[in-house]
């Protein structure tokens, strides 16, 4: 009986590359909270540069997830 493998499309960012992307969403999101903290929400398009960093973490979250090596219980447990 012929074994099938699971081809997945190879799609590889560098660690240095994902840690920009956390570093950029950390800054926007405090650039978010400043906004929301100090100065009442009154300047919209801070919010609206914030509101990026929730899908660059989940990008990340989700691409780490995603790599070969890592063992996902151990991740959880982790977290946890």
């Amino acid at each position: 009986m012929p074994v099938f493998a699971i081809h997945r499309p190879v799609f590889h960012i560098s660690d240095g590359a994902i840690e920009l992307i956390k570093w950029l969403a950390l800054i926007l999101m405090l650039i978010d909270h400043t906004n929301k903290y100090l100065y009442n929400g009154t300047i919209n398009y801070l919010s609206e540069f914030g509101r990026l960093a929730m899908p660059l973490f989940s990008f990340c979250f989700a691409f780490n997830l995603a790599r070969h090596q890592v063992n996902i219980l151990v991740d959880f447990k982790r977290i946890a």
